[in-house]
């Protein structure tokens, strides 16, 4: 079974959907990850990738954070991620 898109809501290439668009409460933040370059980073237990990461697209709530570093130095960190929190510092995680 197939979700009808509002035509609202549909996407055109190579157009911009209106500026008035709200975020609604719920919706994707973009979260930047501060990491070390190199360092393995998993959220919520899942692998995401490697350092340096631009952005990720979180749902809006409390997630785990880690980061592994080629040497298998581990950090982690639970954080709330929402349209204020939009930042995750893993490369000084566990710093003194």
């Amino acid at each position: 079974e197939s979700e009808v898109i509002p035509p609202a809501l549909r996407a055109v290439a190579g157009r911009r959907p209106p500026a008035e668009i709200a975020i609604e409460r719920g919706a994707p933040v973009l979260v930047r990850i501060v990491a070390r370059e190199g360092d393995e980073v998993r959220i919520d237990g899942a692998l995401f990738g490697r350092a340096p990461i631009a952005e990720v697209a979180l749902a809006p709530g409390e997630h785990r954070f880690s980061a592994r570093s080629p040497s298998g130095e581990e950090r982690e960190v639970v954080a709330r991620v929402d349209d204020a929190h939009r930042r995750v510092d893993l490369a000084s995680a566990g710093d003194r």
